[in-house]
């Protein structure tokens, strides 16, 4: 159990608008309960506490104190490097985690600048872009789908606090007359779910 990290790390990487700890607890316990040697069957594979893909965590490993190329086994915890500990990897995947979800929030498509924390956990899971002609992942694109139909130009739904648009993965739907279901997303509405039972 890797959970003593997370206060330190959140401190250390705070995710603006969320309560960093919490998040990133919410996020470890649905990726991996907590178990450093956990890998997906997806190809490529996501590894370790965070579920991360080599390819990611390269990204971001500069900000967590990692200079070395990153790979599955690695996050894994199976191929440390001279005076490495496992601890060091838990704490780079939880830090390489935060740092990537606040990448998301400062994107431009995160929900126009009004995402809420569910939308982050569903653009980790189901794609952060926000390119509607792209029809894999892009989780957080506005929703056509459950777009306004009286208008030829869609005026998007808002979410029920009318705080947002609807996102792609929250639309039952794939097509403006509903008869057609977003099975793309279900996954991922279903993460979500898993998600808001742990941050709330």
């Amino acid at each position: 159990n890797w959970s003593y990290l997370i206060s330190s790390v959140a401190s250390e990487h705070p995710i603006p608008g969320v309560n960093t700890a919490k998040f990133l607890d919410a996020i470890m316990r649905i990726e991996s309960s907590g178990i450093i040697d956990r890998v997906s069957s997806s190809r490529p594979p996501s590894c370790g506490l965070m579920q991360f893909q080599a390819t990611t965590a390269n990204i971001y490993k500069d900000r967590c104190g990692i200079s070395h190329e990153i790979t599955c086994e690695w996050l894994r915890g199976k191929d440390l490097k001279s005076g490495e500990t496992l601890e060091k990897v838990a704490r780079a995947s939880i830090c390489m985690s935060a740092e990537y979800f606040k990448a998301i929030k400062s994107s431009l498509c995160y929900a126009n600048g009004k995402g809420e924390p569910k939308d982050l956990a569903a653009g980790y899971n189901g794609g952060d872009g926000c390119y509607q002609e792209n029809l894999r992942g892009n989780a957080l694109a506005l929703s056509k789908s459950c777009s306004n139909q009286t208008t030829a130009d869609p005026k998007y739904n808002l979410s029920c606090s009318n705080s947002r648009p609807t996102l792609r993965y929250e639309c039952l739907w794939n097509n403006l007359s509903h008869t057609t279901c977003n099975t793309g997303f279900v996954e991922t509405r279903d993460y979500v779910a898993k998600f808001n039972s742990c941050y709330n």
